[in-house]
């Protein structure tokens, strides 16, 4: 099977700026990706450079950008590409992270998250089994973290996440699935000291992109950021904004079966709070000249009862 390789390639002691060189293949036609890398090392191309180990999508080590999306190369195979109308396939470094070589990144920032979540257990001392004792947990007790469990640490998610692109301060989706394994453990004796921090770590910061889910290992990070922000405001955390404009966003959609945008506003802000109202005019003005706040007043659904059932509903559900 023929495929064209359109190779990002860039030395910092070389080039000024990265550069695509162009590659041509003929490979059998269940080839990956990552063959295809290692063709072009072995016959064409000896300086190229990337990251490799495993070959069976267990290590992470060989993440990199096709055509716009992130994958493991040694479990995508070219065909798969070319099916999608991919004549050529542009391969690109991870993004959100500095260019070593080639197709190499620098991953401190990343490994830096993953230890400011504190990725291991913390039991209380007290509850410790003693020496050649077990302590037992359920299936159904370690049920919540079990796709967290399939994480291999790729950083596919973390490189298409758009919000570790344009804040370093915020965990990332691989991070922040790895705390959640953790804060659902019933081992753990730290959950809300877990939670207080993560808030701290943009656990509100999720802009709801779901690139994340496209993981090689179906880990579901979304899920697992969703179920944070559950677990953080059963605990009580919920002074910050990010728990705040949930509790006011559900609170006026179950009140009129569809958002006020006029009045959440004015209620994260505080109704009494004179200062911030007037500070929120210039944004006011212009949602309202961009159709966003409705005219005269803010309209109720046709059936409100319902969509009150319905969150009824629900909320019985998840006290059971």
């Amino acid at each position: 099977m023929k495929s064209t390789f359109l190779i990002q390639r860039y030395v910092p002691e070389q080039d000024s700026a990265p550069h695509v060189e162009r590659y041509e293949l003929d490979l059998w036609d269940e080839a990956t990706i990552l063959d295809g890398l290692l063709a072009i090392k072995d016959s064409q191309d000896d300086s190229l450079a990337f990251r490799r180990a495993c070959r069976h999508a267990i290590c992470g080590s060989c993440s990199m950008v096709v055509n716009g999306y992130t994958k493991l190369v040694c479990k995508t195979a070219i065909a798969s590409e070319v099916k999608r109308g991919r004549s050529e396939l542009k391969i690109t470094p991870m993004r959100s992270m500095k260019v070593l070589k080639d197709l190499i990144v620098d991953m401190s920032p990343f490994w830096k998250h993953f230890r400011d979540v504190e990725p291991w257990l913390q039991p209380d001392p007290a509850k410790v089994p003693p020496p050649n004792e077990e302590y037992r947990v359920t299936p159904q007790q370690l049920a919540p973290s079990r796709k967290d469990l399939n994480c291999i640490l790729c950083a596919v998610c973390f490189s298409d996440c758009g919000v570790t692109e344009v804040d370093s301060h915020f965990a990332g989706p691989p991070a922040l699935a790895k705390a959640h394994r953790f804060v659902t453990d019933p081992r753990d004796s730290k959950r809300k000291e877990r939670l207080e921090k993560l808030v701290d770590l943009g656990l509100w910061d999720c802009a709801h992109a779901y690139n994340c889910m496209e993981c090689p290992k179906h880990v579901d990070p979304a899920h697992a950021i969703a179920d944070l922000r559950r677990i953080s405001i059963e605990a009580g955390i919920t002074n910050n904004i990010g728990a705040k404009h949930s509790q006011q966003f559900t609170k006026s959609v179950g009140r009129n079966g569809r958002l006020d945008e006029t009045r959440l506003v004015m209620e994260l802000t505080g109704i009494t709070n004179v200062t911030g109202q007037i500070r929120n005019a210039p944004q006011g003005v212009r949602m309202l000249l961009k159709g966003k706040l409705p005219l005269p007043m803010h309209q109720k659904v046709d059936n409100p009862k319902e969509v009150r059932r319905i969150f009824e509903t629900v909320g019985t559900k998840d006290e059971q």
